[in-house]
């Protein structure tokens, strides 16, 4: 496939430029994902499967609530910052200033409220008494983290992917040695406080290197006018932010269902099933943001148009090529989270959210179109029908406990492409030949049958 991708490229200073920024995205990534999944690995280890269900439960709590602290400025910044950093510099500065205030604010506002509300939302959301200290500590996580995200958006938006990979590297050291170490002294709290570490080391890092690549490119980061940016910035992450928000709920909601029907144990197989996923997604994501600010500050050149393919199917074709061998050995994963994870159930569970992962990269590539032309309100309702039919299908599966939530997952994106597909063709947003692609039609029918043949096999 990549001769094919490689094609539709004709400019050699986009094809530079997309290369570079690609090998740097993935050194950054695999420095913080790849060394935060080893961490995971070792908590599964250090931790019984309920004390590691418990973690995982407090993790999802974190990022439901981390959506609503982050205003979806990250990517808001990578977006605007991208577009001005060459065109209008005290534009950029002011974008740069916008999204470290509204990152403070609203991180305090949703860290304090998970902070001094920690009581309430384990006794009476989560029904687990035993989580009120690990919440208590993610509240104080929170502020950090909304920061942490908007910093990262920046050094996107600037194309400093050589920076961010440096930060990266920083904060998933502090990770590897964090989570182990604090899980090993205090359980799951420890571990939590863990993340805290590992969330401040990377709010210091990124906020040094912004102000190197700030002053390397000219730009000062500024709060002067900024009132003349907000209507800009918020235009746009409003209706990012509210199109995690309208899923992550619905996700929260359904591990807590599992949670008290199937109990913590059996949420640790999921959420070790999700590490696998998470580090495939780590890995195709390091073309996203690249793609994003290449093609957004390319907009109005002649070699934008060349990046079309790629921008759909990038990261379609090279999850294919990582997701391979666990699909083909998917006992392999029982190796890495140790003896309690070697049974069908696990295996099982890793190939249906395998699966669940290839549709979720394949729409990656259609978000990134609709990013690049501001419709951020479409993702917005399409996660509502996900959100819906993810609640939906686990209470038709309910029996099934956690095998019921990964196929839940299926369902629910199944669902989201079905809505979204249409709505493209019709608004003529992508072109008819590049949404039934021969190559990726066939590779799609392939995928599907090895996820399914697997999956009896182990039945």
């Amino acid at each position: 496939m990549a001769p094919k991708l490689l094609a539709q490229i004709n400019s050699s200073d986009i094809r530079r430029r997309l290369f570079s920024h690609t090998f740097w995205s993935i050194v950054g990534e695999v420095s913080s994902k790849g060394l935060m999944l080893l961490s995971l690995l070792f908590l599964a280890r250090i931790l019984t499967k309920a004390e590691y269900g418990e973690f995982g439960l407090v993790r999802s709590t974190i990022n439901l609530f981390a959506i609503l602290g982050g205003l979806g400025l990250g990517l808001t910044a990578n977006r605007y910052v991208a577009e001005y950093s060459t065109k209008d510099r005290v534009m950029s500065g002011r974008i740069v200033g916008a999204t470290y205030l509204l990152a403070i604010a609203s991180g305090l506002v949703v860290g304090g409220v998970v902070l001094f509300g920690a009581k309430s939302i384990a006794e009476n959301l989560l029904h687990a008494n035993q989580l009120v200290l690990s919440l208590r500590i993610a509240g104080v996580l929170l502020v950090m983290n909304a920061i942490n995200g908007a910093q990262i958006g920046v050094l996107q938006g600037l194309e400093e992917f050589k920076l961010l990979a440096i930060g990266n590297l920083c904060q998933g050291v502090i990770g590897l040695i964090a989570l182990p170490v604090g899980a090993r002294l205090a359980g799951p709290d420890g571990a939590v406080l863990g993340f805290v570490l590992y969330t401040l080391a990377g709010m210091s890092a990124f906020s040094v290197l912004i102000r190197v690549a700030l002053k390397k490119q000219s730009i000062t980061a500024t709060l002067s006018g900024v009132s003349t940016v907000f209507s800009l910035v918020s235009s746009f992450a409003i209706p990012v932010a509210l199109s995690g928000i309208s899923i992550a709920p619905f996700k929260w909601m359904a591990e807590i269902i599992v949670a008290r029907s199937a109990g913590f144990a059996a949420l640790a197989l999921f959420h070790a099933s999700m590490a696998v996923i998470t580090a495939y997604l780590a890995i195709v994501s390091t073309i996203n943001s690249p793609l994003i600010s290449l093609t957004a500050s390319a907009s109005h050149k002649s070699g934008s148009r060349n990046v079309q393919y790629v921008n759909l199917y990038a990261s379609w074709f090279v999850f294919l090529v990582i997701s391979l061998p666990g699909l083909l050995f998917p006992r392999l994963m029982s190796i890495l989270f140790g003896p309690a994870y070697n049974n069908p159930q696990f295996h099982t569970i890793v190939l249906l959210l395998t699966f669940y992962c290839g549709l979720l990269v394949y729409y990656q590539g259609i978000l990134r179109m609709l990013t690049l032309r501001g419709s951020m309100w479409f993702p917005f309702i399409t996660n509502l029908a996900e959100g819906a039919t993810l609640i939906v299908a686990l209470l038709c599966l309910s029996t099934n406990g956690v095998a019921g939530l990964a196929t839940a997952y299926i369902a629910s994106y199944i669902v989201r492409i079905a809505v979204t597909v249409p709505f493209l063709l019709r608004a003529n947003m992508i072109p008819r030949r590049l949404i039934f692609d021969k190559a990726f039609l066939i590779s799609a029918v392939a995928f599907s049958a090895i996820v399914s043949l697997q999956v009896m096999l182990i039945a």
